[in-house]
Protein backbone atom coordinates (compact mmCIF):
# COMPACT_ATOMS: atom_id res chain seq x y z
CA UNK A 1 0.00 0.00 0.00
CA UNK A 2 0.60 3.44 -0.98
CA UNK A 3 0.36 6.25 1.47
CA UNK A 4 0.12 9.81 0.25
CA UNK A 5 0.71 12.80 1.56
CA UNK A 6 -0.40 16.13 1.85
CA UNK A 7 -1.01 17.90 -1.41
CA UNK A 8 0.58 21.03 -3.16
CA UNK A 9 -1.38 22.07 -5.87
CA UNK A 10 -3.48 19.46 -5.89
CA UNK A 11 -0.71 16.61 -6.64
CA UNK A 12 -0.57 13.88 -4.42
CA UNK A 13 2.96 11.87 -3.50
CA UNK A 14 3.83 9.44 -2.05
CA UNK A 15 5.25 9.64 1.84
CA UNK A 16 8.41 7.56 0.74
CA UNK A 17 9.22 10.24 -2.17
CA UNK A 18 7.91 13.09 0.20
CA UNK A 19 10.55 12.18 2.75
CA UNK A 20 13.20 11.91 -0.02
CA UNK A 21 12.64 15.07 -1.33
CA UNK A 22 12.62 16.58 1.98
CA UNK A 23 16.15 14.89 2.84
CA UNK A 24 17.89 16.39 -0.35
CA UNK A 25 16.18 19.99 0.33
CA UNK A 26 17.89 19.23 4.13
CA UNK A 27 21.34 18.60 2.30
CA UNK A 28 21.38 21.48 -0.37
CA UNK A 29 20.19 23.57 2.54
CA UNK A 30 23.00 22.13 5.00
CA UNK A 31 25.56 22.86 1.77
CA UNK A 32 24.47 26.14 1.70
CA UNK A 33 24.74 27.00 5.26
CA UNK A 34 28.40 25.30 5.19
CA UNK A 35 29.10 27.47 2.25
CA UNK A 36 27.99 30.76 4.10
CA UNK A 37 29.79 29.24 7.14
CA UNK A 38 33.06 29.81 5.24
CA UNK A 39 32.70 32.54 3.53
CA UNK A 40 31.97 34.13 6.88
CA UNK A 41 34.92 32.75 8.57
CA UNK A 42 36.76 34.02 5.15
CA UNK A 43 35.37 37.49 5.86
CA UNK A 44 36.34 37.50 9.79
CA UNK A 45 39.93 36.65 8.60
CA UNK A 46 40.33 39.47 6.29
CA UNK A 47 38.34 42.19 8.64
CA UNK A 48 40.82 40.92 11.24
CA UNK A 49 43.62 41.18 9.11
CA UNK A 50 42.53 44.57 7.85
CA UNK A 51 42.25 45.48 11.62
CA UNK A 52 46.24 44.51 11.97
CA UNK A 53 47.23 46.68 8.91
CA UNK A 54 45.36 49.70 10.45
CA UNK A 55 47.13 49.04 14.07
CA UNK A 56 50.63 49.26 11.83
CA UNK A 57 49.76 52.18 9.81
CA UNK A 58 48.54 54.12 12.73
CA UNK A 59 51.76 53.76 14.81
CA UNK A 60 53.60 54.72 11.60
CA UNK A 61 51.80 56.99 11.24
CA UNK A 62 52.65 58.51 14.95
CA UNK A 63 55.65 57.41 15.17
CA UNK A 64 55.98 59.85 11.93
CA UNK A 65 54.04 62.95 13.33
CA UNK A 66 56.78 62.18 16.23
CA UNK A 67 59.70 63.13 14.19
CA UNK A 68 57.97 65.65 11.93
CA UNK A 69 57.62 67.04 15.38
CA UNK A 70 61.29 67.05 16.48
CA UNK A 71 62.06 67.79 12.62
CA UNK A 72 60.38 71.09 12.98
CA UNK A 73 61.79 71.80 16.61
CA UNK A 74 65.35 71.61 14.98
CA UNK A 75 64.32 73.75 11.64
CA UNK A 76 62.62 76.53 14.34
CA UNK A 77 66.34 76.50 16.31
CA UNK A 78 68.39 76.63 12.86
CA UNK A 79 66.21 79.63 11.98
CA UNK A 80 66.97 81.37 14.78
CA UNK A 81 70.74 80.62 14.46
CA UNK A 82 70.92 82.05 10.97
CA UNK A 83 68.85 84.93 12.21
CA UNK A 84 71.26 85.45 14.73
CA UNK A 85 74.55 85.41 12.36
CA UNK A 86 73.26 87.26 9.43
CA UNK A 87 72.41 90.45 11.78
CA UNK A 88 76.10 90.02 12.73
CA UNK A 89 77.64 89.89 9.98
CA UNK A 90 75.85 92.89 9.17
CA UNK A 91 77.49 94.23 11.94
CA UNK A 92 80.12 92.71 11.07
CA UNK A 93 80.67 94.50 7.92
CA UNK A 94 79.69 97.74 8.92
CA UNK A 95 82.47 98.16 11.55
CA UNK A 96 84.78 96.57 8.95
CA UNK A 97 83.92 99.12 6.93
CA UNK A 98 83.80 101.87 9.53
CA UNK A 99 88.16 100.33 10.09
CA UNK A 100 88.81 100.04 6.66
CA UNK A 101 87.78 104.01 6.33
CA UNK A 102 89.16 105.19 9.78
CA UNK A 103 92.97 103.49 8.17
CA UNK A 104 92.08 105.12 4.31
CA UNK A 105 91.28 108.62 6.04
CA UNK A 106 94.55 108.13 8.59
CA UNK A 107 96.76 107.14 5.72
CA UNK A 108 95.27 109.88 3.41
CA UNK A 109 96.14 112.39 6.73
CA UNK A 110 99.31 111.11 7.48
CA UNK A 111 101.01 110.45 3.67
CA UNK A 112 99.15 113.33 1.71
Amino acid sequence: RLRFSGSRAGARRPAGASMAMARMDTERQDESLDFLSGTVQNLKRFGGAISEELDIHSKLLGEMEDQTDDSRGRIKQQQKKLDELSSESTMCALWTCIWVMVVAIFVLLVFF
